[in-house]
């Protein structure tokens, strides 16, 4: 549901980015998803998702000169799944609820920025 590589549009969204980020279980695991740190790309000519910023291919982005990828792969591994980021939001809030007073204002502000770009 998150694409292989998305950055973040500024510091506070890369925070948000941080603090709710976690992976997808594989067939040889179960339970919930685990945390896990991301990183992105210098920012160049990325496209505006409802998500973040996705870095295009290329000189100016993924350099991807020696994958023995179809563009349609690499396409699938760049999409955004609305549908799925929708129905992860209310695991999203009710983590987030785990924090109480003690998470910054502008975390839930993302939160609410977040759920008005998916509509």
């Amino acid at each position: 549901m998150v694409p292989l590589v998305h950055e973040a549009r500024d510091w506070e969204h890369g925070v948000f980015m941080g603090a709710t980020m976690s992976s997808e279980t594989t067939a040889a695991e179960a339970g919930s998803p685990r945390s896990s740190p991301t990183s992105s790309p210098a920012r160049s000519a990325s496209s505006e998702t409802a998500i973040g910023l996705i870095p295009p291919l290329g000189d100016a982005g993924i350099d991807t000169d020696g994958l023995d990828f179809a563009p349609a792969a690499i396409a699938e591994l760049l999409a955004v799944d609305a549908d799925g980021w929708k129905a992860q939001l209310p695991q999203v809030r009710a983590h987030l609820a785990l924090f109480g007073e003690r998470l910054p204002g502008e975390l839930h502000g993302q939160l609410e920025a977040l759920e008005r770009r998916l509509g």
